[in-house]
Parts: structure tokens; C-alpha cells; sequence
């Protein structure tokens, strides 16, 4: 398929393209470690999907999916997405090439044929949404927290909120007199620690857990990151006590923050937050200029991040076996919302029995 002298490839991975694709992540809007080569190589399924708007041996835009099947239609979905939670995917352009880029994907995706296409994790100011079939629904699924820091550690906490700073400088007195300190690992000294993230996160969440049973996907794409050193654990331990761990992705000059854990021990009820503080600090001293909390609002993030991105949920239907498909889809989400809301409010109304319990008996 040609437009504009340009070529459309489906591939069903990289291969040789890979190190353009990289470059043109950097070059993206928002370099989404999430967009990375070895991201993508790592969390794909089984039939991936890279279109690529080459021109001879240049690449010049493209689009990651993956195909699977809902009730026997074609559906699909941005690579990688699903459980471990992938954010601020696009569609990448060279920016004088996106009218052709966009063209290319547009007729491929339109092609005759029954298909559901359903994005999760898009990046608001995404393209996708022009060349998707008539008839897309865009919707807010999350938000992202991030912040742009400075160069200054000390400036980025002196615009944090004053009871906030307070808070942060006692609770790191507190710990720095257990003999807490913050370290960084890089490379495979990195890898070595993921079975720390494993264990403390298993200790904390257990079974409720939606990550754990993604770990070694996870781990997969951490080793990929590791050989090009975009990876980094960040600790709060001490001696061998580990108190807090975060694990971390670098691309682009951005830090994104992608899972953490803790111990729950009352004395260490804080560590999480300073060591945030403290991966910060780090990502300013070696010249990083933002910070991505990622999808989720949670109230700390608001400590630490001053903006917001919206993330997209693009689904849409091609062909009334695609629509069918679609309902079903809807459906089944809807419902997973409804048992998650009603697990949560158990887990809420067992803790504050348990605490009425303790209460009663002291």
C-alpha cells in the first residue's frame, strides 16, 4: 500500500526498524516508555501487529497493535495493553509526514471487514482519533499525574504544599535516624532487586494483587530496559532491612514511576513517600526535566504532581458482528466495575470492624 511515496509494512515485529522507532519515540509528545522497543517486544501477544510507514529504508511513522478475537470478530487494541497498565500510547509521525502517516493507517484500518477496535491508555492529544472508522467513542478511562521539575531538588520541594514539606522533612528525620538511606540501581544490579519488588509486593497486596500474576511479563520488558539503561530501582533500606522499593523507567528526559511497594509496619509507614521524594531529587540532579505518576489519582500523587493527561479509551465497531461484540464488550466491563466497587466496600467494612474489635478490647 503506497500514499505520498510512502510505504505501509505490517510486520509482526520490528526487527531492523527497531532503532528508528526508538528515535521516534523520543521525538514523540509524550516518549511513553510504554511506546519503547523493548516494551513492545516484551508485553506483546500472540499476534502483533506493526504498521509502518516506511519511505526505502526510512521510517517515518507507525502504529503498534495486536489482533485477537472477541465472539469470533477480529478486535484490535494497542499493544501491550491490558493488565500491566501501558500509558500514553500514540500513533507515531515524522512531523512533516503525518498527512501521509495518518492517510496510510487510516485506509488500513478502514479496509473491508468486520473488526471491533477497542484503544486503551491513549494519550489525549493523540491522532488516533482521525483515522479511526466513523462512529468512535473517546472516552476519559483515567488520568495521569506528572509534574515538570527542575534542575534544583530544593526548588522542586519549595513549591510543594507547605504542610506536605513538613511532613516530608519529618518523616525523612525519623527514618535517617533508623539508618534508612536512598539508594539506585542501574543495569543488572537493578534486575537483582526485582525479587525484592516481588516479595514486598506480595506482602502488602496478596492475592488482591492485579499485577502479580503479570510479573514476569513485567520483568521481561525490565531486562529489555536494563541493556539500554532506561531502567532504575530505586531503595529505602536499612542495613539489609528494604523498606520501600520503585521501579522506575527513564526515556526521553522523563522519569516515569510504574510500581512501587513497602513494607507495612507501622515504623515504616512513611518510607513510601520519602522515597519518592527522594527518586525526585535524583531524576533533577541527573538533569531529567518531568516526572509521570501515571494512571491513577490516588491523593498522594497530588503532593507530588501539579498537572494532569487524560487517557483515552477509543472503541469502535466496523460491521454489525463488531457491534454486537462491542455491546458484549461494554457489558462485561461494566461488570467487572460493579464486583471491583463492591469488593472494595467489603475489604473497607471488614478493616473498620476489625478496628471497632481491637478498639474494644484495649
Amino acid at each position: 500500500m503506497t500514499n505520498s511515496a510512502l510505504d505501509l509494512l505490517v510486520r509482526r515485529e520490528l526487527g531492523s526498524w527497531s532503532c528508528q522507532w526508538d528515535r521516534m519515540v523520543d521525538a514523540a509528545a509524550v516518549p511513553s516508555p510504554f511506546m519503547r522497543s523493548w516494551w513492545l517486544t516484551a508485553t506483546a501477544g500472540p499476534r502483533p501487529c506493526f504498521l509502518l510507514a516506511v519511505r526505502k529504508d526510512q521510517l517515518l511513522g507507525g502504529l503498534a497493535l495486536e489482533e485477537s478475537r472477541r465472539l469470533g470478530v477480529s478486535c484490535l487494541r494497542m499493544m501491550g495493553a491490558g493488565p500491566l497498565c501501558p500509558d500514553n500510547l500514540d500513533l507515531l509521525a515524522a512531523p512533516d509526514q503525518e498527512e501521509g502517516v495518518l492517510s496510510l493507517v487510516q485506509t488500513w484500518l478502514g479496509r473491508p471487514g468486520s473488526r471491533l477496535l477497542v484503544f486503551e491508555g491513549v494519550a489525549a492529544t493523540s491522532r488516533l482519533v482521525a483515522v479511526l472508522p466513523d462512529g468512535v467513542r473517546p472516552d476519559t478511562m483515567a488520568v495521569a499525574p506528572w509534574t515538570p521539575i527542575p534542575q534544583s531538588s530544593d526548588e522542586y520541594i519549595s513549591d510543594r504544599p507547605a504542610l506536605f514539606r513538613r511532613n516530608l522533612r519529618r518523616a525523612a528525620t525519623r527514618l535517617a535516624a533508623t539508618g534508612a538511606t536512598h539508594r539506585t540501581q542501574r543495569g543488572s544490579a537493578a534486575l537483582e532487586r526485582l525479587d525484592v519488588l516481588r516479595k514486598l509486593h506480595h506482602a502488602q497486596w496478596g492475592e488482591r494483587s492485579n499485577f502479580l500474576p503479570h510479573f514476569d511479563t513485567f520483568a521481561a520488558g525490565c531486562r529489555l530496559a536494563a541493556e539500554v539503561d532506561e531502567l532504575a530501582v530505586h531503595e529505602l533500606r536499612a542495613d539489609q532491612t528494604v523498606a520501600a522499593i520503585l521501579v522506575a523507567f527513564e526515556v526521553g528526559r522523563r522519569v516515569s514511576f510504574y510500581q512501587s511497594a513497602r513494607l507495612t509496619d507501622n515504623c515504616w509507614r512513611e518510607a513510601s513517600t520519602v522515597l519518592l521524594a527522594a527518586a525526585i531529587s535524583d531524576a533533577c540532579e541527573r538533569g531529567f526535566t518531568e516526572v509521570d505518576f501515571l494512571r491513577g489519582d490516588e491523593p498522594y500523587k497530588r503532593n507530588f504532581a501539579s498537572q494532569r493527561r487524560d487517557l483515552l479509551r477509543l472503541q469502535v465497531a466496523k460491521g454489525w458482528p463488531a457491534k454486537l461484540a462491542m455491546k458484549a464488550d461494554t457489558a462485561g466491563r461494566r461488570a467487572r466495575r460493579i464486583v471491583s466497587f463492591t469488593a472494595t466496600q467489603s475489604t473497607l467494612l471488614v478493616r473498620r470492624k476489625s478496628r471497632g474489635k481491637r478498639a474494644t478490647r484495649q
